[in-house]
């Protein structure tokens, strides 16, 4: 079975492609780069190439469209570190913590446009920006759910007025198509653009990436209460108020009376301590909340593999559906 390293390494063949189209941004150059250098999986590049290589193409065709992809990723994590205040990612200073918020958001600008450089370099410029920007837009939606979803913390007033009081699991699965998905079903129709793929093709992929995108992130889900390998706080979803993390909705549903109050309560006080984290999460765990949640995402699983069962075989359509299973089990 493909393991999430060798994904990896195949990812990381965007990263020279991305410094060429940031060298030239002088003294911006160290700061663009402090992001990227931060690691990651770098599963989109990674799945992005397959999805070319399984429609037809060669990882090559793909190269630049999976390097913008990666960027846009980079992008929005820069964005939802400043909005969610966030220090820590992937054991490191975010952007925000390294340079302050007021820089961070001109990293993000800047990102923004050498976005856009790529995408003119791409073979299908006009088509491979509508993709990307409408799948920001999305992004941008998903973030706002997020944020309205989070049951205190915040004095914007929007938020205060449009704050929602109960989130339901069609709520949430609205919220993740979004914010997560929408860029892994991104990734895996312009993959197969990139290799010319008839439209059946296309849609058959950017099926499998939005069930690959909800998969992908129920996992984060799980690992934000449940695994200490993250490189982040545990339980930081509970400290930032959210409602919208599967592992809690699905535990508020199993738990009685008392213990849906008690972790609302929780949730809904302005500042969230250690013991509050620990109560919460002894509650989850009791509800079968990890469990719960893990079941949720293999149904998920199995429908991204359904996705598939009309493309060819080949040896990355066999890598592509070994991959929601691997995404599902992973611990950071």
């Amino acid at each position: 079975m493909v393991s999430i390293e060798e994904l990896a390494e195949l990812g990381r063949r965007v990263d020279p492609v991305i410094e060429r189209y940031v060298e030239k941004a002088g003294e911006f150059r160290s700061l663009l780069l402090y992001q990227l250098k931060l690691g990651g999986k770098r599963l989109r590049p990674a799945v992005t190439m397959l999805s070319c290589e399984a429609s037809g193409g060669r990882a090559e065709d793909a190269l630049v469209t999976a390097a913008l992809l990666e960027l846009v990723h980079n992008y929005t994590l820069v964005l939802d570190d400043i909005i969610d205040r966030a220090d820590l990612r992937r054991g490191k200073p975010t952007v925000r913590k390294r340079y302050g918020d007021n820089i961070a958001i001109l990293i993000g600008m800047y990102y923004r446009e050498i976005i856009e450089d790529m995408v003119l370099s791409t073979p299908s410029p006009v088509e491979v920006s509508k993709v990307v920007s409408d799948t920001i837009k999305m992004i941008a939606d998903g973030e706002r759910l997020d944020i309205l979803f989070e049951q205190a913390g915040r004095s914007d007033p929007y938020v205060l007025e449009n704050r929602y009081h109960s989130v339901s699991l069609r709520d949430y699965i609205d919220m993740v198509s979004k914010k997560t998905a929408a860029l892994f079903a991104a990734c895996c129709k312009l993959g197969a653009m990139m290799a010319k793929a008839d439209t059946s093709t296309v849609e058959k992929l950017t099926r499998y990436g939005w069930e690959l995108g909800v998969v992908f992130q129920i996992a984060d889900d799980i690992i934000d209460l449940f695994s200490t390998k993250s490189g982040k706080q545990l339980g930081k979803d509970i400290i930032e108020h959210k409602l919208g993390n599967v592992c809690i909705l699905v535990g508020l549903e199993a738990l009685d009376a008392e213990g849906r109050q008690l972790v609302l309560e929780k949730l809904r006080k302005e500042r969230v301590v250690q013991e509050d984290i620990k109560q919460v999460i002894s509650l989850l765990e009791k509800a079968g909340a990890r469990e719960k949640a893990l079941e949720l995402g293999r149904k998920h699983v199995e429908a991204a593999r359904e996705s598939l069962a009309e493309i060819p075989d080949s040896r990355a359509k066999r890598t592509l559906l070994e991959i929601p299973q691997l995404a599902l089990e992973r611990t950071y």
